[in-house]
């Protein structure tokens, strides 16, 4: 029993350990997206866009609380840096956006729901919660056709984390 409990506090620190250290924070305008990968690994997903650059999603949920998106430009070169789970970011999202809009916005969820009677369907990130003693903040988009309707943000009660626990960035 100690043998297998220490193997699982190895493994989760391990797994705990890659999830918090993403390195795009290294990655600064001008470098090329091969220096990008190189500093920070594959991209968990890539963007194009219609003027022939790509934005590229680094994302460390559902232990994290970041998800980077690096524009790197029709010459190759990094053109922007930016943490997307702040508030400026999750504003854009608005009633209408699609699937696409919001994961292009703000990168893949931490989790999704779909809730059979009321027809939505909810994705939700953990966001770093700045003023709030350390809580937890989770933000939710929900979807209702495939559309969204609305976003809710909500503070996680430390009791409610579960058998993971809340872990921040």
């Amino acid at each position: 029993m100690r043998i297998t409990t220490s193997i699982v506090c190895c493994l989760a620190a391990v797994l705990f350990g890659c999830a918090s250290s993403l390195g795009p924070l290294k990655v600064q305008p001008g470098q090329s997206e091969a220096d990008v990968v190189r500093l920070a690994g594959q991209p968990r997903a890539v963007y194009k866009n219609p003027d022939g650059s790509r934005q590229l999603e680094y994302n460390n949920q559902p232990f994290g609380t970041t998800v980077y998106m690096i524009t790197v430009g029709a010459n190759d070169q990094v053109s922007n840096v930016a943490q997307v789970l702040t508030d400026p970011y999750m504003d854009k999202i608005k009633p209408g956006m699609t699937h696409e809009d919001v994961l292009r916005t703000l990168g893949e969820p931490m989790s999704s729901q779909t809730y059979y009677f009321s027809k939505e369907e909810a994705w939700e990130w953990n966001v770093e919660s700045i003023g709030h003693g350390g809580q937890l903040k989770r933000f939710n988009v929900i979807f209702r056709d495939g559309k969204v309707v609305r976003t809710e943000t909500r503070f996680l009660d430390p009791y409610e984390c579960g058998i993971m626990g809340c872990i921040p960035n």
